[in-house]
Order: structure tokens, then C-alpha cells, then sequence
């Protein structure tokens, strides 16, 4: 016997995922000590950059010279 989903179930496994999603780039964001003093934006793009490119040797913000 097949039981299809309803919508509210689906909202339900939807919004878990995003929640699930959303932790594991917490915790990555957290791992990485991104941009500490940098404002939001740039930490977010930081953070994509190392998820895009882990093997990147940038470990230097461009405008500052800090590390990050």
C-alpha cells in the first residue's frame, strides 16, 4: 500500500532539512574562526569561498592583511 504525504508533513521535512542545512554551516563557520572582526557579509562570503575551495592558499583578507 502506498500513503502519499500531506502537505503539512512536507512543510514539516522541509523546514527540518533547512534547519539541518543551516546548523552544519554553523557549526563550519564556527570551525573555520571566520574573519574574526570582519562585519556579517564578508564572513558569509568567506565562508562560501572555503566551502567552494577548501584547498585555497588565500589565508589573508585582501584589504586588511589580517588572517583568517
Amino acid at each position: 500500500m502506498i500513503e502519499r504525504l500531506n502537505l503539512g508533513q512536507i512543510a514539516l521535512l522541509i523546514t527540518y532539512a533547512a534547519g539541518v542545512a543551516a546548523g552544519q554551516l554553523l557549526f563550519k563557520a564556527a570551525a573555520l574562526r571566520l574573519g574574526d572582526g570582519h562585519p556579517l557579509p564578508t564572513r558569509a562570503l568567506l565562508l562560501l569561498h572555503r566551502l567552494s575551495a577548501p584547498s585555497c592558499s588565500m589565508r589573508r583578507c585582501p584589504s586588511c592583511g589580517s588572517g583568517f
